[in-house]
């Protein structure tokens, strides 16, 4: 709830150099609904991809750029930075280590790490169970569909991604090591 985060930032280390009056803010983020004629998800075969773009060609012509969907997998996501900050690497190897096909992690995002991401994956042969989707216009359609949302990053706090996340139901999984940003 609202107020239990406000308690938690009481207690931080950051508490101590501002004003003793908290408040708090209603919960400002509301799950995106979707009507079925509209839905994220296209079934080719018996494959489903997550819709990443559809363009208009011509007339009622569109192209489709899509994501794989696995069937019957446990689905993670995370949405960052490709940048050493956001700690994906290590994310990726943690992925490695578990060796279970029944899994598959969506990292939404883009930036200079990419390429090494990209190695990493494939050095670890994850390719079918870790998926770089780049940018996504919108993350939080795929976010929704999953199981569990993965803050990797030790710089950050919880940010607006992972509370929508826990808006939509998602279990998450992060590391709170924000109090040695304020000592």
């Amino acid at each position: 709830s609202d107020s239990f985060l406000m308690e938690q930032n009481k207690k931080s280390q950051l508490a101590k150099h501002v004003s003793d009056k908290y408040t708090y803010l209603p919960n400002i983020f509301f799950p995106i609904t979707e009507q079925k004629e509209n839905s994220p998800t296209i079934k080719i075969g018996d494959n489903v991809f997550f819709i990443k773009h559809m363009q208009k060609t011509s007339g009622k012509e569109k192209d489709f750029y899509l994501i794989p969907f696995p069937a019957n997998k446990k689905l993670f996501v995370t949405v960052a930075n490709f940048t050493p900050e956001e700690n994906l690497i290590p994310m990726i190897r943690a992925f490695g280590k578990l060796n279970n096909p029944d899994i598959c992690l969506y990292i939404i995002g883009n930036g200079p790490q990419k390429q090494r991401l990209t190695k990493e994956i494939k050095k670890l042969k994850l390719e079918h169970n870790i998926i770089l989707t780049g940018s996504l216009d919108h993350p939080l359609s795929l976010m929704r569909l999953c199981d569990c949302f993965i803050l990797p990053s030790k710089i950050h706090g919880l940010t607006a991604y992972a509370l929508q996340a826990r808006s939509y139901g998602l279990s998450l999984i992060y590391e709170n090591n924000t109090n040695d940003l304020y000592k």
